[in-house]
């Protein structure tokens, strides 16, 4: 079941990126899809699986993909915050 769960989050992340861009602003919203997942556990039990799709502007090249997962305890601002913080790593490279 969770080799299947993954395989979902990683095939939400092989959307092909592609934007016209002048310029990276980082203070710059990414675009953000929201995205259900119905997982079928058995003929009685279906499983929903919530994901966000983030997909930085600007960016007119193929970048980078993260998977970034929540606890068991559940969703919190972890995913944010990571999801904040790891894009001091994009450059001007990736445009």
């Amino acid at each position: 079941m969770y080799k299947f769960l993954l395989l979902a989050a990683v095939s939400l992340c092989q959307f092909h990126v592609s934007a016209k861009s002048h310029e990276h602003k980082s203070d710059q919203l990414p675009h953000v899809n929201y995205v259900n997942l119905p997982v079928q556990l058995s003929a009685e039990n279906t499983l929903n699986v919530g994901a966000q799709l983030r997909i930085p502007r600007d960016v007119n090249a193929p970048i980078p993909a993260v998977i970034i997962l929540h606890n068991s305890a559940g969703i919190d601002s972890t995913g944010s915050f990571y999801a904040k913080n790891l894009t001091m790593w994009v450059t001007p490279h990736w445009k």
